[in-house]
């Protein structure tokens, strides 16, 4: 994407692809999102504005980023977020919520938050985080505090919530300030 799509009259926008998606010079700006990609998605286009996302693109590193607040849910058939054994990175300006879940070897979430990503179905195996908020997260199996390009779990004096359903595996620094964990 090389400048801005805001399709007239289109509530959603289904881009599929067995190659990359890049979006860095120009966002997209509709409702729901829906990202099938057989390569890399890089969607860092600050203009980006969209109130729900899913992305399908397993074994493939995704970065996303938006410009306020969005829900990760299921667009056009599209269910959450897999990116399998690969890494996801979420920078938001605002609030960020879900209704699918999220599949990854490794999530990092940036940009203000909060992030409250509360669903038992979702599979992440690291977990990193700095963000301008609180962190809510849970995860259906074992969990590990880690590196994923950022180290450990940083917020600006705001608590972070864990919740797995196997063991949890603090192996980077937590900096919450008055926060609790």
């Amino acid at each position: 994407v090389s400048a801005d799509i805001a399709p007239a009259g289109a509530t959603d926008l289904h881009l599929t692809t067995g190659s990359t998606v890049t979006a860095t010079a120009g966002g997209v700006a509709v409702t729901g999102l829906a990202i099938e990609a057989g390569g890399t998605v890089n969607f860092t286009a600050a203009s980006t504005n969209v109130a729900t996302v899913a992305v399908s693109s397993p074994g493939n590193t995704v970065t996303f980023t938006e410009a306020d607040g969005f829900a990760i849910g299921t667009v056009d058939g599209v269910p959450g977020i897999n990116v399998g054994a690969s890494t996801l990175t979420l920078n938001a300006g605002g609030a960020v919520t879900q209704t699918a879940a999220i599949t990854a070897a490794g999530l990092e979430l940036l940009g203000t938050g909060p992030y409250t990503l509360t669903l038992a179905t979702n599979d992440v195996d690291t977990l990193a985080a700095n963000t301008g908020d609180a962190v809510s997260f849970r995860d259906a199996d074992d969990l590990t505090v880690g590196a994923v390009t950022t180290v450990g779990l940083t917020t600006s004096n705001d608590n972070v919530s864990l919740q797995t359903g196997g063991p949890l595996a603090i192996n980077q620094p937590v900096a919450l300030g008055p926060g609790a964990l």
